[in-house]
């Protein structure tokens, strides 16, 4: 075929602009990518933080939980062995019957 010198002209500076455009079109995609990664990044560190901090609280307050439990047990034998020790001192006391 044969093209006008003009036709080449408009031809070569629309390949060159659609270079161009993909050319600034993948830079800005790779910026986009760094900038993603960057938030993400960002917000694994606080996700990880906050997580952490979840973990602690929850093992100080199981903690918290298992003195209480052991407290309330430990009331709980206590009182258990008063009442044998009462028991223990009633039997002794009364009187035998029978003989």
């Amino acid at each position: 075929q044969n093209l006008s010198n003009r036709q080449i002209d408009d031809r070569v500076l629309l390949e060159n602009r659609i270079t161009r455009s993909e050319r600034i079109l993948q830079e800005k995609t790779v910026s986009l990518c760094e900038e993603t990664m960057e938030h993400a990044s960002l917000l694994f560190d606080q996700i990880t933080k906050s997580v952490d901090q979840l973990e602690f609280k929850a093992k100080e307050a199981l903690g918290l939980l298992a003195h209480d439990v052991m407290g309330v047990a430990a009331g709980i034998i206590s009182d258990e062995r008063q009442l044998q020790s009462n028991e223990n001192a009633w039997c002794s006391a009364k009187p035998s019957s029978g003989k």
